[in-house]
């Protein structure tokens, strides 16, 4: 935002009928119009004990560089409203292939990767406990482990990789309540 020229300890966005302008708390001001959207990734991704965090990221035409917006708070109703106000242009424009959903395709690959990863570690020292390894009960303990690792891992694989959306409905699933 700094790059941008927007400063302060909060970025106030607003969504017309032509773009989005963000203003800073303290000074600085942009006006990005819907054409310039490239590309929009609205997602949600879990904290610890439930607590769902909620990240928007723009990329516009031209610059590299993407723009994240996050709201003050899970409560902010404001923000739902304002993702679903660009989103709905650009689906409206016929430009629905701009608007995604989930995470980067780098992070729904390492949080699967890692979970397939805790299974094998897992299911190998539960092997390494067990003198009688080749019995057919550990061979079951262990093939279950790893199907259940798997599946785990293809859920989330599935939940977090990145699409785009078809209907402004299927972005609710995405933005706070």
């Amino acid at each position: 935002m700094k790059r941008a020229g927007i400063v302060g300890a909060f970025v106030t966005v607003r969504a017309d009928e032509n773009g989005i302008e963000l203003e800073g708390s303290e000074h600085g001001r942009l006006r990005i119009e819907y054409g310039a959207i490239e590309r929009m990734r609205v997602e949600v991704y879990e904290g610890r004990y439930g607590t769902r965090y909620f990240r928007t990221n723009l990329w516009r035409g031209g610059i590299h560089e993407e723009l994240t917006l996050l709201p003050m708070s899970k409560e902010n109703g404001a923000y739902a409203v304002t993702i679903r106000a660009i989103a709905t242009v650009l689906l409206r424009e016929g430009r629905g292939g701009r608007v995604w959903s989930g995470s980067s395709a780098r992070e729904a690959a390492f949080v699967a990767a890692l979970m397939a990863t805790v299974a094998a570690v897992f299911s190998g020292l539960v092997l390494l406990d067990r003198d009688d390894f080749a019995g057919p009960t550990m061979v079951v303990l262990v093939c279950g482990l790893w199907l259940l690792g798997g599946a785990i891992a293809f859920y989330l694989l599935r939940r977090d990789w990145p699409r785009p959306v078809q209907r402004r409905a299927d972005l609710d699933s995405y933005l706070p309540l």
